[in-house]
């Protein structure tokens, strides 16, 4: 329904107009009356109406005097004029006021119908052409900031509906806001000639700042707000083609802030990664004995790290998907289809809380396998050997010989318990080391194949790609191509 304000000073007008048709089947409502003209103006001001009825001789402001300063604060309504004289000067400005109808009181009622049915009418068409305008509007920026748009008819558009996109520089910047304020905030951005804005969801507001007015834009908006807003800044671009990349940032920094859920500092430029390749290292150890509550202490630290250094999600996933992957390649009898699901449950992960669940809760399925096997404290013994000396040139017969063990009854119990032999088990520990090398060193190649015990490269890379699917070179661009 359109909505109605009735104004004029005498009672009985207003209780006569409320009465004199059927304003519902008119789809009309009556949303207020008023007295004179300021109440009117200050009516208007805070809620919306479509059509105002108002007198013209009234105390502390008029009827034209209200129309002009209605306009003058950008409140758009239609008009009918009321008046008890045929009074020639009114009748003129009311009508260069852009008022539809001058009617004489008593108010004529089919006259009164007309009227309405002819502004009823205008504003189904305005109604119709604002809704495909704000299509196309709505439809522009959400191409311009994925980045999709095609420009010529971005700068057509922008030209043929009066908006100024051409600017020394843009930046997008992202609030996240209560229903409650997003009209507040789109009735303050329309305002600004330097703003372009669009609601990307329920709660997320972009905004395209243009000529570096980002500063007062937050100033402005925040100072306004009932409620705490918070704002996610992209980086400052210079063309039309990068905001897409600064829409990017922002987004990563809502993302961030809603991976962690809580307040956390979103800084400016990226900070590189603090993680230390010793905590993945002292990880792998602990797993390679096969002890579950060091191995959960063990990634509670890793996964607090990240908490605590506020790092970006895909990294958060990647190193997620490495420690799936050391689980795998640990325990034997995870079936790939279940270490599959559990790398595309990561993927998909909306909070750190959701990853630190499902990484416990492999655990917790290796923990109940029947295969689990606790190891004897001979085998406890060989992997800790690996541990410690894996950059030598280790076999089992130099082992069997250090623990005063024969080395055919050493293969076979390792190999029982470990599911492994030796040479395959010790393969796959240098593996496991190289992969995290690979991810938190600037190390050559050839360097960490030496690092982690490989006398030849050739022979490193042959073992890597059969036991990882990629080259030692390919696996490293992979994981830092997601950052």
């Amino acid at each position: 329904m359109y909505k109605v304000l009735i104004v004029d000073d005498e009672y009985m007008i207003l209780m006569g107009l409320q009465k004199l048709i059927d304003w519902e089947s008119l789809n009309l409502t009556i949303v207020g009356t008023a007295k004179n003209g300021q109440e009117a103006l200050d009516f208007v001001v805070a809620n919306s109406v479509d059509i105002v009825l108002t007198d013209v001789t009234m105390p502390l402001l008029s009827g034209i005097e209200f129309i002009k300063e209605a306009q003058r604060l950008n409140q758009q309504f239609k008009t009918i004029i009321l008046s008890g004289y045929q009074e020639f000067d009114y009748i003129k400005e009311g009508m260069q006021l852009g008022a539809a109808n001058y009617l004489v009181k008593p108010v004529d009622k089919i006259e009164l119908k007309e009227t309405l049915l002819k502004l009823i009418n205008e504003l189904d068409s305005q109604k119709e052409n604002f809704q495909n305008e704000d299509l196309l509007y709505r439809s522009m920026l959400n191409d311009w900031l994925l980045n999709t748009v095609d420009y010529d008819a971005l700068n057509r558009w922008a030209t043929s509906s009066g908006r100024t996109i051409v600017s020394q520089n843009y930046q997008v910047v992202l609030f996240k806001i209560k229903r409650e304020e997003q009209e507040r905030l789109k009735k303050e951005l329309a305002s600004n000639s330097h703003y372009l804005f669009l609601m990307v969801s329920e709660t997320e507001l972009a905004v395209i700042v243009m000529d570096s007015r980002k500063d007062e834009l937050i100033s402005d908006l925040t100072s306004k707000m009932q409620e705490n807003v918070l704002v996610f800044e992209g980086t400052v671009v210079a063309t039309m083609e990068e905001v897409g990349g600064s829409y990017q940032t922002a987004k990563g920094k809502l993302d961030t802030f809603a991976f962690y859920n809580k307040d956390v500092l979103i800084v400016e430029k990226e900070k590189p990664s603090q993680f230390l390749p010793e905590s993945f290292k002292q990880f792998t150890e602990v797993l390679a004995l096969q002890d579950l509550s060091k191995i959960k202490a063990a990634m509670q630290e890793i996964l607090t790290h990240f908490e605590q250094n506020v790092e970006q999600p895909k990294m958060v996933k990647q190193h997620a998907n490495l420690l799936l992957m050391h689980l795998h390649l640990q325990f034997t009898f995870i079936e790939n289809t279940l270490f599959q699901e559990k790398i595309n449950e990561v993927n998909q992960a909306k909070k750190l809380k959701d990853v630190e669940n499902i990484l416990l809760k492999m655990l917790q399925i290796i923990e109940l396998d029947e295969h689990l096997v606790i190891y004897s404290p001979i085998t406890q013994q060989v992997i800790e050997l690996v541990q410690t000396s894996y950059r030598e040139d280790l076999n089992l017969k130099m082992i069997a010989k250090k623990l005063h063990v024969n080395v055919m009854y050493l293969g076979q119990l390792f190999k029982k318990e470990t599911k492994k032999s030796f040479s395959t088990y010790l393969n796959d520990y240098r593996i496991k080391l190289a992969q995290n090398l690979l991810l938190h060193s600037t190390d050559p190649i050839n360097d960490i194949a030496l690092n982690v015990g490989y006398q030849s490269s050739g022979y490193f890379y042959k073992n890597f790609k059969k036991k990882c699917g990629v080259s030692p070179k390919e696996f490293r661009e992979q994981y830092l191509n997601r950052k």
